[in-house]
């Protein structure tokens, strides 16, 4: 998934700020690895969780916009949302199943921006290696994040990503993998 920012004021560039992860419906931001949020930053949310007795119930947290809500069948969903922070925020909270899994991501825009556009995501859930999915950022005027995500129940992984991510982030129990590729 692209998130491409408003090209109203121009060129921006993106500085990662850190990550919290859970394995339960909520994330707790105040445990960032790195640093504190603050009013205009940038949250990506990454939640995939499998029900008890069908599809977990879909939830976008509170002020988020939902950018994928994709099923896998009988049991498994996933999700990515996003929000421009006030920086009050503490927790966000997500669908809560028999395995969540969440990933919260903040980054922080070097100029202040108004809404964030996201291209047309691509996404696959699939029991197998999913097909390539092919973003071409280089089209873009703007300032573009790249979000990657894999899910699994056992340990995630990238099959491949060209260029590599910047860096991967995992949940505690390896089961959601998130990866980010900044174009600034």
């Amino acid at each position: 998934m692209a998130l491409i920012l408003n090209r109203f004021f121009g060129t921006r560039s993106w500085a990662f700020v850190g990550y919290a992860s859970s394995t339960s419906s909520t994330v707790d931001l105040s445990s960032l690895s790195a640093g504190d949020i603050a009013a205009g930053d940038f949250c990506v949310y990454v939640d995939y969780d499998r029900g008890v007795s069908g599809l977990p119930t879909a939830v976008t947290p509170s002020g988020f916009t939902n950018r994928v809500d994709e099923d896998g069948g009988s049991v498994y969903r996933g999700m990515v949302s996003d929000k421009k922070l006030t920086g009050s925020e503490t927790t966000v909270t997500g669908m809560a199943g028999l395995n969540s899994n969440k990933v919260a991501l903040v980054f922080r825009p070097s100029l202040a921006f108004t809404t964030a556009a996201a291209s047309t995501p691509t996404s696959e859930m699939t029991d197998g290696n999913p097909s390539s999915q092919a973003i071409s950022p280089s089209a873009e005027t703007s300032a573009v994040l790249i979000i990657g995500v894999s899910g699994v129940l056992g340990t995630a992984a990238f099959s491949s990503a060209s260029p590599a991510f910047d860096a991967t982030m995992a949940n505690s129990d390896s089961d959601l993998l998130v990866g980010y590729k900044n174009y600034a």
